[in-house]
This record gives structure tokens, C-alpha cells and sequence, in this order.
């Protein structure tokens, strides 16, 4: 719980952040994300601190890395930022489930809400539910 509302407001933030320095999304998605930037260092620590509480209180972690619906075709430049979250949170003992994975197999375009809209639609909602309700499946097995 904690850290859902901490990735609201760190999302709310760099939105913010984003639109008062006019960079596009996609240089923005990268920035942050970038090894050396002072967001990533923030990310990480935090990261780690969330990590921390969950460890403590025998929670289990799992990070959801959601496609952006609107840079699919930029899989090039995305593609470290999907590694890099996903490796830092494997290395804090956390599962991952990359969803990015799954979208190649659909137009893309029938998944969001709108051309102006990147957000997913009802059926890219049920696709990103069945892919994670998939993986807890196979974690019992």
C-alpha cells in the first residue's frame, strides 16, 4: 500500500516535472530512468526502502512493468528502462511482470482508449489482468 501511493505521487511529480521543461514523453521516460540521473538515484533508493518495509513485514513484491501504448514502436529506446527496472527489482527480491512482452502479438492501436489516449481500454485492461492473473497461476504450480 505504501508503495502504491508513493508511485501515484513520484508519477504525479515527474508528469509535472515534464511538462514545465517541455521534453517529449519519451526523452522524459528515458531521463528518468537514466543511471546517472538524480530521479533514478531517488528511484532507487526508495525503491529499496519500500523493499526494506515489505522484507520486514513478510510481504511479498511484485513489480507490474506496464507497455506504453503510445511508444510500442520505440521498443529500442524503452527497452533499458524495462531492463533496468526489472533488474533492480529482482535484485531486491522482488517477481516481475513485464507486460511489454505480451502487446507484440496485438494492434496495439485496439488497445488504447483513443489515438490521443495511450491509456488501455477495456480490452487492454483484460489483457494486462489475464497476463497477471497467468503468472500468480503459474507461481502455485
Amino acid at each position: 500500500c505504501v508503495g502504491c501511493v508513493w508511485v501515484v505521487c513520484w508519477y504525479s511529480y515527474n508528469a509535472m516535472d515534464m511538462f514545465i521543461n517541455k521534453n517529449s514523453y519519451l526523452d522524459y521516460y528515458i531521463s528518468y530512468s537514466s543511471p546517472d540521473s538524480k530521479e533514478w538515484k531517488k528511484f532507487k533508493k526508495l525503491w529499496i526502502e519500500i523493499h526494506k518495509i515489505c522484507s520486514e513485514n513478510n510481504l511479498d513484491v511484485y513489480v507490474v512493468l506496464l507497455p506504453m501504448l503510445g511508444l510500442e514502436k520505440k521498443i529500442k529506446e524503452i527497452d533499458s528502462v524495462y531492463e533496468r527496472v526489472g533488474k533492480l527489482s529482482e535484485e531486491n527480491g522482488a517477481k516481475v511482470i513485464n507486460l511489454f512482452t505480451i502487446i507484440h502479438q496485438y494492434d496495439v492501436k485496439k488497445l488504447r482508449v483513443g489515438i490521443t489516449d495511450a491509456h488501455p481500454n477495456e480490452q487492454g485492461h483484460r489483457l494486462y489482468a489475464d497476463s497477471i492473473y497467468d503468472f500468480f497461476r503459474q507461481q502455485k504450480q
